[in-house]
């Protein structure tokens, strides 16, 4: 009765915390968001190529900023979601930027559909990702200090 009891409680501690995670959706937008489409634009020689050989302009590129380190500066999160080069069947292209003043580091690159949410929950100081597939199922990306992976 003993083993049932902790066994029980555990149950009920893991079921407490999954509970209080919160997912804050991200909204994407074209509008007052040009030093940081300006940031990413400098640091991604393939989106420089495609506007200079017109097959996208810098409006093309739809951002959304948020601390997910927790070092109060916001990290930028660039999707494209009107240009051919950048989506297909499985979603348009989403990258996020871990931002350091002027500086940019690719902590994630990966094709996605525009639902977009970030975690209450950290994982190795940053928060968690969670991206939903064409059917709407969650998808957890966490941090391993270096950049997000799949979980």
């Amino acid at each position: 009765m003993k083993s049932f009891t902790v066994l029980l409680s555990i149950i009920l501690i893991s079921s407490a915390a999954v509970a209080q995670e919160e997912l804050t959706k991200l909204n994407f937008k074209n509008n007052g968001v040009d030093a940081a489409r300006k940031l990413v634009i400098q640091h991604e020689q393939a989106y420089r190529d495609a506007i200079k050989g017109g097959m996208m302009v810098p409006e093309d590129i739809s951002i959304a900023e948020r601390d997910i380190s927790g070092d109060e500066a916001m990290e930028i999160f660039a999707y494209i979601p009107t240009n051919s080069l950048y989506c297909g069947s499985s979603g348009c292209s989403l990258t996020v930027y871990d931002r350091t003043g002027n500086s940019l580091n690719k902590v994630m690159d990966v094709v996605t559909y525009d639902d977009v949410s970030t975690s209450s929950i950290p994982t190795m100081g940053h928060r968690d990702i969670v991206l939903r597939d064409g059917k709407g199922k969650p998808l957890r990306w966490k941090f391993n200090g270096k950049e997000y992976y799949r979980k």
